[in-house]
């Protein structure tokens, strides 16, 4: 190390002056003098820690061959597992370790065990599983880039309306024990992750709020659009009159906000590329009838579903999975 740079000459009390010499000289001998460090060459300490690491290592390897090569599920291998990071996921700058997969794919066989699901075949599920946590890492990711962020107070607020839902925070955490075999921490995880998906959908992709008269008979379902041609404002009355989507008929046809991907095609090419407050000038024919749709609102920069959202972030991306 370099050596400090000697302390400066101070006027003054040479009383006072000593004390201050005597302690950076202290300081300077800590850093500069010889160290002894004969301790660490003692034979006794490197053939254990030499013994430690081939331990360590062959340990490792066993643990390395059951997950990588059996598929081991088991409690110990999962105990082991909290002091060796093997990846399941390598991604740019990111990894997902082996013991996160195998406490998510617990959480699924407990839960189907507890409601007698049947799931999946093991190679299916296990697929399904790495691709939904290689997502959700990449959704997470994105966020700065769409300024999107879920906050504690999200949480907080998402897990205490689940908690009330549930009889309470008692109730919910025996829940939580019983069916998914998970804690309250590592439910709040799921919580984010769910959250992050949702305003990912909400707040990034193009969404759009719309009304619809749907009407099966042609000829009437003209008169009415050219009704609300002529009187924009008659739109919620005649939709509660005629409408026979008797989902939304009370509402004067509110299909509340929904992206791409959602309604039958003819319905989403027309809906979607009208303007806020706009009314298709024609009717939209699906297979459920005639359509006369206004835009209420959108919201949202990206114009994509969701899966080619996804898609488009996994593009171009080096992902190594070793788990199969």
């Amino acid at each position: 190390m370099a050596d400090l740079t000697p302390i400066p000459p101070l006027s003054g009390d040479t009383n006072k002056v000593q004390p201050l010499r005597r302690i950076w000289g202290s300081v300077d001998r800590y850093f500069s003098g010889p160290v002894n460090t004969r301790w660490l060459t003692h034979p006794a300490l490197r053939w254990a820690l030499t013994a430690l690491l081939v331990i360590y290592l062959s340990v490792g390897a066993v643990v390395g061959w059951k997950v990588y090569k059996t598929n081991s599920e088991s409690t110990n291998i999962r105990r082991i597992l909290s002091i060796y990071p093997f990846p399941a996921v390598l991604m740019p700058q990111d990894v997902i370790l082996v013991r996160d997969y195998l406490n998510q794919l617990k959480y699924i066989r407990h839960f189907a065990e507890k409601t007698k699901q049947t799931l999946p075949d093991d190679k299916t599920l296990r697929g399904q599983l790495i691709s939904q946590l290689i997502d959700t890492r990449l959704l997470l990711h994105a966020t700065e880039k769409y300024g999107v962020q879920v906050t504690q107070a999200d949480i907080d607020a998402a897990y205490k309306k689940i908690s009330d839902e549930n009889g309470g925070s008692k109730e919910l955490a025996k829940l939580l024990t019983d069916l998914y075999g998970m804690n309250d921490s590592e439910f709040r995880q799921l919580i984010r992750d769910q959250l992050l998906r949702e305003k990912i959908q909400q707040d990034v992709l193009v969404q759009v709020h719309a009304k619809h008269i749907l009407i099966t008979d042609q000829k009437q379902a003209q008169s009415i659009l050219d009704q609300v041609k002529k009187d924009p404002s008659k739109f919620d009355d005649l939709a509660k009159q005629y409408s026979q989507d008797t989902a939304t008929r009370d509402k004067g046809g509110d299909l509340g906000y929904f992206g791409r991907g959602v309604m039958t095609p003819p319905f989403e090419a027309v809906a979607f590329k009208l303007k806020k407050g706009e009314l298709s000038p024609d009717l939209v024919k699906s297979e459920f009838g005639y359509h006369i749709i206004l835009v209420v609102d959108r919201k949202g920069t990206v114009d994509q579903t969701y899966t080619d959202f996804l898609a488009n972030l996994r593009k171009n991306k080096k992902i190594w999975t070793f788990l199969k």
